[in-house]
């Protein structure tokens, strides 16, 4: 059976991995497949539409209008530009764009320039249109530069849609600048094509930001089931993710109009945040103050540069700034990796999932600096990579997560075994630590007899001896440590008490058992006897005539029912409420409060006690024969 089980447990860790594996794998081909697939053309006979050959020139002042750059000086400073993707990566110049389109719209089939780059500052289009007064520039604005004010299509990036009435063999120009990153990739798209476009880009965003929320849904509700402060800053890591790549992306110009140009413009402060938060996960989960002091002091920095980084961006320095997160984020994510790998050196479980996540966003992190700084071309691959390796990081972590749940459950599970031990233990040892504290007049008092019985009944007296031997034995006995006694045990040492109190008071105390058969019974050492002990001295003493104590055992089938009853003095009901509560008063019976503990402890239940001034007291404790879900049985 043990093998079987264990069998079924590995099949059950491989499915899970292979699951996990190949939904990564599947989201890879998907992606490449959406991502790097080529929008069919719009069929016309006059074939497909080139991709335009483009000229660039850099404006280092930023002050150049169009009328300087078409000077013939300065338009002879062009550059020829092979395809139609311009990495020039982070600079603070203004570049001028020039081309001439061969195709001009046809009928019913408008045409759209696309710039690829959803966080430029400024792209204003030039367009030579045919007008009365002869050819004219046109002028279109795009960006999150000109707050909202924008003469676009209002796609995630920057798309303008093309005069009928352009002129043909004359040059359309562009001027663009961004504090971010100055890559650019420019394309001519038919109405189809920038429609297929269109589904493709909220196809894949759909994908990918719905899986992200997922992700953070589900672990938020971990973070409210285990209250694992880890979970929560996974969650925040997330959010801040979705916020910093809906900016990148541009999503937010879909349904923010001018609003989403503030989010765009601070989509490095954005950023910045999502390291920070990423920094606190990380901490959080490999418990890095503890485990990894060292490498807890750089995170600490590093969330600290972050928050200056902030401070720097909302300064207006989003250039200085630009460049301070890339190397920032890099070392923060090199961090983490190595710190993880160190995990995983020591064995801890769940890093291996941590170390895998974290390492394919540093990986697509590190191609996404590579296209900001120029050195990847820029596409919509190298556009998505972040987004991609975060959602492949996201089902990673995931992963890590839900083996830290199994990890923090059977800890709570070990804790709270050990916990009902040690208070088990507790009880045992402070219930035999009062019953070893032999009450000094009892001692006194019972030795007195004996002598004065030595005089009188040599007998009589060496029987109290033999007596109190045994209610001494019992009282020192290590078995008080001990979870269960049978009950003849426990009543052997009731009555060597009882014999010698009724040696001392003679007449006035009586005794009776009323037991039914006891063989099954098996209960906690020193339960009944202090019991027994109240009902005399705080009963039975206190009455005048003396009394009686009776001792009951009651065997149903489902438990045994235990009464000691007096007809002494009885207690009032504000004693009774203060020994059930825990907190007996002065004068209401010594160990009361102990044995209701134990009680709860050991069977979840309470001490009945029933009882009149003047009339006497009963106490009542049920023993049941079998543990409630479980197989230990009371009884043997």
């Amino acid at each position: 059976m043990c093998i079987m089980k264990g069998i079924l447990h590995l099949f059950q860790i491989i499915k899970n991995r292979l699951l996990i594996v190949s939904f990564i794998l599947l989201l890879f081909v998907m992606i490449a497949r959406i991502a790097g697939s080529s929008p069919a053309y719009e069929k016309n006979p006059k074939g497909p539409i080139p991709v335009p050959s483009i000229e660039y020139l850099e404006d280092a002042s930023g002050t150049m209008s169009l009328d300087k750059v078409q000077i013939k000086e300065i338009a002879g400073s062009f550059l020829q530009h092979t395809g139609s993707t311009l990495s020039i990566g982070q600079s603070r110049s203004t570049w001028w764009v020039r081309m001439k389109l061969d195709r001009l719209p046809i009928d019913d089939n408008h045409m759209y320039l696309v710039i690829n780059n959803p966080t430029v500052e400024k792209a204003v289009l030039y367009l030579p249109v045919i007008t009365d007064a002869g050819i004219q520039y046109r002028t279109l604005r795009s960006g999150w530069g000109f707050h909202g004010n924008t003469q676009d299509e209002g796609l995630t990036y920057p798309v303008f849609r093309l005069a009928e009435n352009m002129a043909e063999g004359k040059y359309v120009y562009l001027q663009l600048s961004s504090p971010f990153t100055q890559n650019y990739n420019i394309k001519i798209l038919t109405d189809r094509e920038f429609n297929i476009s269109k589904l493709r880009n909220i196809l894949v965003l759909g994908i990918f930001f719905g899986l992200l929320l997922a992700m953070g849904i589900n672990n938020f509700n971990n973070f409210l089931f285990l209250k694992d402060k880890a979970y929560l800053y996974y969650v925040i890591y997330i959010l801040s993710m979705l916020v910093y790549q809906a900016s990148l992306l541009g999503v937010y110009r879909i349904f923010m109009g001018g609003y989403a140009e503030a989010l765009i413009a601070n989509v490095v402060t954005l950023g910045l945040f999502m390291v920070a938060a990423a920094l606190m996960f990380f901490r959080s989960f490999l418990d890095t103050p503890e485990s990894f002091p060292t490498q807890d002091k750089y995170s600490r920095t590093f969330i600290i540069l972050c928050i200056i980084g902030i401070v720097m961006m909302l300064s207006g320095l989003r250039y200085e700034t630009s460049i301070f997160s890339t190397v920032l984020a890099s070392g923060a994510g090199l961090l983490i990796v190595y710190t993880t790998v160190l995990a995983v050196g020591r064995g801890v479980k769940q890093a291996k999932y941590f170390l895998a996540g974290w390492g394919t966003m540093l990986l697509g992190l590190m191609i996404f600096l590579a296209r900001v700084w120029g050195m990847v071309p820029n596409n919509d691959l190298s556009l998505l990579i972040v987004m991609i390796s975060a959602v492949l990081e996201a089902v990673l972590l995931s992963a890590a997560l839900a083996d830290r749940v199994k990890v923090l459950r059977n800890e709570k599970e070990n804790a709270l075994m050990l916990y009902k031990s040690a208070e088990e233990v507790s009880i045992a040892n402070e219930s035999a630590f009062l019953q070893a504290q032999i009450k000094p007049h009892f001692l006194y008092n019972s030795l007195n007899i004996i002598v004065a019985l030595c005089r009188i009944d040599a007998c009589r007296a060496r029987e109290l001896i033999l007596d109190l031997s045994s209610y001494l034995r019992h009282t020192f006995d290590f078995k008080n440590l001990a979870k269960y006694i049978t009950f003849d045990e426990e009543l052997e040492y009731i009555q060597a008490y009882v014999r010698i109190e009724q040696a001392r008071f003679r007449d006035k105390l009586e005794v009776k058992y009323e037991l039914d058969d006891t063989e099954e019974l098996r209960l906690p050492p020193l339960i009944l006897q202090p019991l027994v002990e109240n009902a005399i001295r705080h009963g039975i003493r206190k009455s005048d005539g003396g009394g009686m104590v009776a001792l009951r055992v009651k065997n149903l089938a489902d438990c045994f029912i235990i009464e000691v009853e007096d007809d002494g003095a009885g207690m009032t009901e504000n004693q009774i409420k203060k020994v059930v509560s825990g907190n007996p008063a002065a004068g209401s019976g010594v160990g009361l409060a102990n044995i209701q503990r134990r009680l709860q402890t050991l069977y979840g239940t309470r001490l009945s006690i029933e009882s009149r001034p003047g009339e006497g007291t009963k106490i009542t404790v049920i023993f049941p024969k079998r543990k409630e879900n479980s197989d230990e049985s009371y009884c043997s």
